[in-house]
């Protein structure tokens, strides 16, 4: 099974465990004492990030504030570097905390997306408009 296939499954079982494992194999774009940084396999935009807690902690809400000042250290470091690698025009940040609120791996991690002039016809609303619907799942 490849691990495109396993993490699909995976997230549609509801197996954190084993999502965390295919996100840990990932080539890491960014790394520090609480939080890797890898890109999405579901990108919404070019560059698409995931900072993912190096905890088992399953949302923002559970963070230390130690944690949280890495969660903004390494958001600094992937914004400033994604900037340096694809130029977006600013920055979609976000977290869902809960199934209500759209959460699918239940394990804390924060995507990065940066966007881009023209992504959308009208990017007013931030991520109520993001794109059209691309997850597989």
């Amino acid at each position: 099974m490849t691990s495109e296939v396993a993490l699909s499954t995976a997230l549609l079982e509801d197996r954190a465990d084993e999502i965390r494992r295919v996100w840990f194999s990932e080539p890491r774009v960014g790394e520090n004492k609480s939080f890797i940084a890898i890109r999405d396999r579901y990108p919404v935009n070019d560059g698409h990030t995931l900072i993912v807690s190096k905890r088992s902690a399953v949302s923002v809400l559970e963070l230390t504030r130690e944690e949280f000042q890495d969660l903004y250290d390494m958001i600094r470091m992937v914004t400033e570097q994604l900037t340096k690698d694809f130029d977006p025009a600013g920055f979609n940040i976000g977290a869902n905390c809960g199934e209500a609120a759209g959460q699918t791996v239940k394990h804390c991690h924060v995507h990065v997306i940066p966007r881009y002039e023209g992504d959308v016809d009208n990017p007013r609303g931030g991520v109520r408009n993001v794109k059209p619907p691309l997850v597989p799942y």
